[in-house]
Order: structure tokens, then sequence, then C-alpha cells
């Protein structure tokens, strides 16, 4: 019984060790798919463990793969957390406040911001958006497979494609606030009011 005892202490302590099974290339096929959740089973260290050199960040002279953290001063939390892969940001940059809550989240790839203020503030093309209907037949809006909070924006079609003629607010998926319709001057000729997806 003693040895059962030891080999289940010794099967927590390996799943608990933050380096987990998975191999290099595992790593990479997950974080291809944005499955960010591999970092939760990847090494944890302080930002200030890491060297940072050209834009890459080493630990120990190699290029480090997994999660750093940088503390508020005089007290025990963290105020940003960063995702990495093969020293570059590659997933997730936090920033919290003291009490833990996310003021922003930026996602990067290979060390380039690629959405700003994910979930929260985004602005995005309302083609990106991907309309899914729910269980009780309401359609929901996703973005990057999570349900849109932000802005998306329609365009007027060539050569006047730089101008926006859409603007609709979402929020968690619906619509929610003003919709606008603009002319070709960028004025506003109509305006709709949504609550919780429903026209006002």
């Amino acid at each position: 019984m003693k040895y059962f005892g030891f080999i289940f202490i010794g099967i927590i302590l390996y799943s608990c060790s933050g380096n987990g099974p998975l191999t290099q290339e595992e790593i990479a096929e997950r974080l291809s798919k944005r499955d960010f959740s591999v970092y939760k089973q990847l090494p944890s260290c302080s930002c200030d463990d890491l060297t940072e050199k050209d834009g890459l960040y080493y630990k120990s002279d190699s290029l480090y793969t997994g999660n750093c953290h940088l503390n508020y001063p005089n007290i025990d939390a963290k105020y940003e957390i960063r995702q990495l892969y093969k020293g570059e940001l590659y997933g997730n940059r936090i920033l919290l406040s003291p009490k833990g809550d996310t003021l922003s989240q930026n996602e990067y790839k290979q060390g380039d911001v690629i959405r700003e203020d994910v979930g929260t503030k985004e602005v995005c093309n309302c083609d990106e958006l991907e309309k899914i209907e729910r269980a009780d037949g309401k359609k929901i809006a996703k973005y990057y497979n999570e349900p849109f909070t932000g802005i998306c924006q329609s365009f007027f079609p060539a050569p006047n494609d730089d101008k926006i003629y859409l603007e609709a607010k979402y929020e968690k998926g619906v619509l929610n606030g003003v919709t606008k319709i603009y002319d070709k001057n960028g004025k506003v000729i109509l305006k709709e009011r949504y609550s919780n997806g429903e026209k006002q």
C-alpha cells in the first residue's frame, strides 16, 4: 500500500511540475490552432528571470517557452502575464489590476500583436464574424470562435473601399448599442438601437 502511495504522489508531482509530457511538435500544433491552454502545461517564471536580446527572451541561454509574469512592487499581485514560444510573444499578453481583474489583453503571434483588446473593445470587419445559431434559435456572432464584444465595420465597394458604410456594436455575440449607416462622405444617414440583440 505504501508503494502505491509513493507512485500516486509521484504522478501528482509530475503533473504539477509545469513541464508536462508535450513534445515541441505538439506544442507548435496546438498553438497554430490558437489553443493557448497548452501554456497551463508549460513552465512559469518571473519575467525578471529572463534575458531579452533582439526582441527574443532567453532563460539560461536558451529560447524560453512558457509563461512569465511581473508583479506589482511591494504587493503579492501580478500586473502582467506573457505567453512565450521559442523566445517570442505567442499567445496572450495580459495586464491585470491589483485585484486580479483583466485591464487589457492583446494576442500575439511570433512577436507581433494580431488582436488588441481581446474580447472587450475589438474592431473587426463584419465579414469576419461567424453567425452561429444557438439552441434557442437566436443567432450569435463569433470572432475567433468566441462571442464577439466590440465594433464591426463594413465598407463600400471599390473605389470607396476605405470608407465605412456600416458600424455595429456587439456585446457577447449579440447586437447591443447603436448601429450606424453612413454615406460616402462619412455622414450618418441611419441609426438603429439594439438591446441584447433586439431592435428598440
